[in-house]
């Protein structure tokens, strides 16, 4: 598989079009994807974007449309979009891409207002004619899958009824790793896109947030979905989006880090899919799998893998054991576990609460990823009841007071947190217990801790002590005020030739949010 980027990354930095490619074939990505506006592009930038890619022997893969009025409600609006389309398919055929990767009807219209129905028709409708018209052009469609609840294409099932109902050769999907984690889909569903998938995005995520982020940054774990897209017998191209860095004028290290990293996932993740430990849990998974799959009944609480009774919950729930895998059936997600005894059973939970867990029960990698956490320093976050218990009531801590930790214990205080806890280690020779972050190492209030000093020995002393006391202030960067007053629940990102600007978005009540806004970094409005 080939390593591609969308130009996004360095465009919405500010970097120019000639600069902005030379980094990407200079870096060493084997494609580029262009993104692009087809309706206001002049002759001269197509010709720069040609001519930069042919000297640079850089390919283009795919054009990107982003496309929400295809499912307008409004006739006109649908017809400029179409007509719209068709003129980024024609920039597509003029780059020589292999397909338009089309964003379809995000999320704009609810649908309570506009009936689903409808909508499905209109996009139908609207692919097949782009489908007919890039077929005649020899180009394929792309079509992404958003993971947000009111898009028109926000799972794999819809996907695939969407791909069908369409019924083009040349009309498939795109399948960005970062959204089916966001969107909580298994590797094994990507088996269903089998002849129907065309092209890959990958990025990282912290698993709540559509991230963009370079891979290592967050919690995907890359290897099963990379292996799930190899048995699909792809063989065309992976793009990183890598879009909003955080630091503008940083981006071409931003774009280093991403291409190092991803190409690492892609030479040496599939090769630990078959070694060692997690080859072991891998197969265990899988003669598992073909167990359950055999069984005629489901049931809603713990029961034995080779019967159909029930056994209650309370019966179990004081042992210890270990987290083999999941799997799917229909709209259920399964955990398949073993107790200390030896016995395996599954453990059915619901998908929008992906973090509960039986009582006493751990993933195998997140026990020891804490592991390697015993004897080293952490910088304690503010404090919760159900992340921090102390064994002594003369301890008393301090927000980022530096720790050590000095063991790793499993249990729990409710039957709905993860179980795994490090046990940590203050200079007055006293120790408490606080909750592991595992895999979702988030930037800012909702981490434990951190596992590096947050302060940097640049950041000005009274910034510092703002920081500490829970304030922010007109110049704090990004980082600055993360650390000061956390993570918002919505990030809206815009980008234009003056710099990039986001809105961070605080509270989930219209009459309780609080809205800041940041310029190429930097705090200009709270």
């Amino acid at each position: 598989m080939k390593l591609g980027i969308i130009n996004s990354a360095f465009d919405q930095a500010g970097v120019d079009t000639k600069t902005g490619l030379e980094h990407i074939s200079r870096i060493g990505f084997d494609a580029v994807d262009i993104f692009t506006e087809a309706m206001t592009i002049s002759e001269d930038e197509v010709n720069l974007i040609k001519n930069t890619c042919q000297q640079n022997n850089l390919p283009i893969t795919s054009t990107v449309v982003v496309s929400a009025g295809l499912i307008d409600f409004n006739d006109p609006v649908r017809e400029y979009h179409i007509d719209r389309a068709k003129k980024f398919l024609d920039l597509a055929k003029t780059f020589d891409s292999k397909n338009l990767l089309l964003v379809l009807g995000e999320y704009i219209w609810q649908r309570e207002v506009i009936p689903p129905e409808a909508q499905w028709e209109w996009g139908v409708e609207g692919v097949k004619e782009l489908g007919q018209y890039a077929g005649e052009l020899g180009l394929e469609i792309a079509l992404e899958l958003e993971p947000f609840r009111l898009s028109l294409l926000n799972s794999i099932p819809e996907m695939v009824r969407f791909i069908d109902d369409c019924s083009m050769p040349n009309v498939k999907a795109n399948i960005d790793v970062s959204h089916l984690v966001l969107a909580d889909t298994s590797p094994s569903e990507l088996e269903k896109l089998k002849g129907k998938a065309t092209h890959v995005h990958i990025s990282d995520c912290d698993g709540k947030v559509h991230g963009d982020l370079p891979p290592g940054r967050g919690v995907v774990k890359f290897a099963p979905y990379l292996q799930a897209i190899k048995e699909l017998d792809f063989e065309g191209t992976v793009s990183i989006e890598l879009e909003y860095s955080p630091d503008p004028s940083k981006i071409v290290e931003w774009v280093e880090e991403a291409y190092n990293s991803t190409n690492e996932i892609m030479q040496q993740g599939l090769k630990l899919m078959n070694e060692g430990k997690l080859k072991s849990a891998l197969k265990t998974f899988s003669d598992l799998s073909k167990e359950l799959s055999k069984q005629k009944k489901i049931n809603n609480n713990w029961s034995r893998l080779n019967s159909d009774g029930r056994i209650p919950y309370f019966r179990l729930k004081n042992n210890t054991g270990r987290i083999l895998g999941d799997y799917f059936s229909s709209f259920e997600k399964y955990l398949v576990v073993q107790l200390d005894n030896g016995k395996k059973y599954k453990w059915n939970y619901d998908i929008s609460k992906i973090n509960i867990l039986p009582t006493h029960l751990a993933l195998v990698e997140d026990i020891e990823d804490a592991e390697q956490y015993i004897g080293k320093n952490i910088w304690l976050n503010e404090f919760r009841a159900d992340s921090i218990f102390i064994n002594n009531s003369k301890i008393i801590f301090k927000k980022f007071e530096k720790v050590k930790i000095i063991g790793v214990r499993i249990f729990q205080n409710s039957v709905v947190d993860n179980p795994i806890w490090l046990e940590i280690y203050t200079d007055d020779e006293y120790s408490a217990f606080i909750r592991y972050n595992g895999e979702f190492k988030l930037q800012a209030r909702q981490n434990n801790y951190y596992d590096k000093n947050p302060f940097k020995e640049n950041w000005d002393k009274a910034i510092i002590q703002k920081i500490k006391k829970g304030k922010i202030d007109y110049g704090m960067d990004i980082d600055q005020v993360r650390l000061s007053i956390g993570n918002p629940v919505l990030i809206n990102n815009t980008s234009s030739r003056h710099g990039v600007s986001q809105q961070w978005v605080f509270g989930d009540h219209i009459d309780k949010k609080r809205y800041l806004l940041f310029k190429n970094g930097k705090l200009v409005s709270k």
